[in-house]
């Protein structure tokens, strides 16, 4: 018989060992994760019990089987609180505890320490305590008392409402976290059956079986541990999922009735309370008749008006059915969502494009007036100096005078400045329209700007190199229009070209004609490419500035060239290395 409790003694231990090593083997590998540090503690509790128990049955003496039994006390009272704990964290349902709720567990494990360590001064868990001594071993015989019933009922709950907590919801989980729960209830409950047959005294030999069958215990959390990787396998229960939303969530049965709600809902609801659960939505929320019309009506969406101004909040509510597989209505769902700062923004952008539209019309209208203004000034500025130039030059005939030559060099210039404004007031007003669009011979047009420019380039010592493309090549424009842009273009390239020559010629290629003019004068840097068809810009440079001009030609020019569909492009490699103006036509 002595070998039979010598093998007993060394299950005992090999239980305590597995139990710390699978503890610290599971704080090692994720202790981050939820139900991990009650597990640990769980684990070296049922150690602690094993150990203890181990050396009671080799005890002769009652002091050593008494000390024993402390060792095993230090551990029994708190393993059914921390197996809650573990199961409430593992399945994510600790959010129901509030701190005092988390404290209440452990209320009759802290009596169970006090009243056990001071039985002594009461008899409260014990009524008395005595060896006992039987065929195969010497051992303790306990009379219970009051609290140990307490304390073993709690124990039996514990152990049988986490299992229970573990069933629960048994047909939604999965394969692999249903494995996990079962191993977990085999784990405990092998344990738990073994102090049922000992408090029965049913056991063989008068053993306790709850710390022996711990070991048999332990292969089955060792299998959740290792192969099913049961703290990996944590499932994000609903109830975490439901209560961490930032949208509310309000759940009805097929009568209306509240089943459940979120935290959030109750922050758009005030009224909403636990205490409702049960009670009809239409009663709860009676206030709210867009809501209760929505509920009534299945309408899918609904958006809800909650308190009043200045705090009113906008609430977009969708609602959807809970059904059975077979179709049959069983609930509905009715989620909420503050959409109060995108209805603010959204309010706030229609008033700012109102007050856009507004200042847009204001703007076209005070344009429109602008450049009827400045065509009225500039038809009244016109005709008194067509008169004074008509003079000036009757008198040049009569009696030629240095002093009348600048009146009628200064007049022109006025004259082409007003006739500037003139079109680009006409542009800006709509008035002026590219007439009909027809295909023309390049060859055509080049001629006639080289009878009008000739003379007058080679009168600045310039080489006027106009180079004729074949008579077949053809150009889809507005000819008066397109001959007035390169007029405009060649009266700048004269202006600030001083020496060298100016170049008139064509490229094509399959998407367009391009009529290009170059020349040799001073250059455009880079930095002021992106402005030259602002309107009234003058590149800012001590040439330019030397040189008359209003700043309108190339935005007049572009914008006609746009009006026929085309672009208007210039190239310049820098100042000293002259443009090239690229009119670009569509085919």
């Amino acid at each position: 018989m002595q070998n039979e409790l010598s093998l007993v003694f060394i299950i005992l231990l090999l239980a305590s060992v597995c139990s710390l090593l699978l503890g610290f083997y599971a704080y090692a590998t994720a202790k981050n994760k939820p139900a991990v540090k009650a597990y640990t503690v769980l684990t070296i509790s049922a150690s602690i019990y094993s150990f203890g128990y181990a050396f009671e049955i080799m005890s002769n003496t009652l002091p050593e089987i008494l000390f024993w039994l402390n060792i095993q006390y230090l551990a029994i009272p708190i393993i059914p609180a921390i197996w809650l704990l573990m199961i409430l964290d593992l399945l994510g349902l600790d959010r129901f505890l509030k701190r005092k709720l988390h404290l209440a567990i452990f209320v009759i494990p802290l009596f169970t320490y006090i009243f056990y360590f001071s039985n002594d001064l009461h008899q409260f868990f014990y009524t008395s305590v005595a060896l006992k001594e039987n065929y195969y071993f010497l051992q303790i015989e306990t009379f219970k008392g009051p609290w140990y019933w307490v304390h073993i009922t709690y124990y039996f709950f514990s152990m049988i409402f986490g299992s229970f907590l573990l069933l629960r919801g048994w047909a939604r989980t999965g394969s692999s976290y249903r494995r996990q729960r079962l191993l977990l209830i085999i784990g405990i409950l092998i344990p738990l059956i073994g102090e049922i047959i000992y408090i029965g005294g049913y056991s063989p030999l008068d053993l306790d079986l709850a710390p022996i069958l711990l070991s048999f215990a332990i292969p089955f959390h060792a299998l959740a541990l290792l192969n099913y990787r049961m703290f990996d396998l944590v499932p994000i229960a609903h109830e975490k999922v439901f209560s961490s939303m930032q949208d509310g969530v309000i759940i009805l049965d097929d009568k209306n009735r509240i089943v459940d709600f979120n935290g959030a809902a109750t922050k758009i609801f005030a009224e909403l309370q636990l205490k409702d659960i049960g009670k009809k939505v239409d009663v709860v929320l009676r206030v709210y008749d867009k809501l209760i019309e929505q509920v009534a009506s299945t309408a899918p969406d609904e958006e809800i008006e909650v308190g009043s101004a200045p705090g009113l909040s906008y609430i977009q509510s969708r609602l959807s059915m809970i059904r059975e597989k077979n179709g049959l209505l069983i609930g509905k769902t009715l989620l909420l969502s503050d959409i109060t700062d995108q209805k603010k923004a959204i309010s706030l952008l229609a008033e700012q494009q109102k007050l856009l539209e507004d200042n847009n019309q204001e703007l076209a209208m005070a344009n429109r007036l602008k450049s009827e203004l400045l065509a009225n000034f500039s038809h009244e500025l016109r005709t008194p100096l067509n008169a004074i130039i008509g003079y000036s030059d009757i008198l040049q005939q009569d009696k030629p005078n240095l002093m009348v030559d600048a009146i009628i060099e200064n007049s022109h210039k006025l004259l082409a400045l007003i006739n500037d404004v003139m079109e680009m007031s006409k542009i800006e007003s709509g008035s002026i329209v590219v007439g009909d669009m027809m295909t023309v011979s390049v060859a055509h047009i080049f001629k006639d700007i080289e009878v009008r420019y000739g003379k007058k380039i080679n009168a600045k010592n310039l080489d006027f190199i106009v180079t004729y493309p074949s008579p077949t090549e053809q150009i889809n424009c507005d000819i008066m229009q397109l001959e007035r842009v390169i007029c405009k273009i060649i009266d700048n390239a004269i202006k600030f070209t001083d020496s060298g020559s100016i170049s008139l010629f064509m490229e094509s290629n399959q998407l367009s004609t391009d009529i290009i003019i170059k020349d040799t004068g001073i250059g455009i840097e880079s930095k002021n490419l992106n402005k030259i068809f602002d309107k009234f810009y003058l590149v800012d440079s001590s040439y330019s500035r030397s040189q008359d001009g209003t700043g309108l030609g190339l935005p007049i020019a572009n914008a006609i060239v746009k009006q026929m569909g085309g672009e208007l492009s210039v190239l310049s490699e820098g100042l000293g290395y002259g443009t090239s103006v690229k009119i670009s036509l569509s085919k």
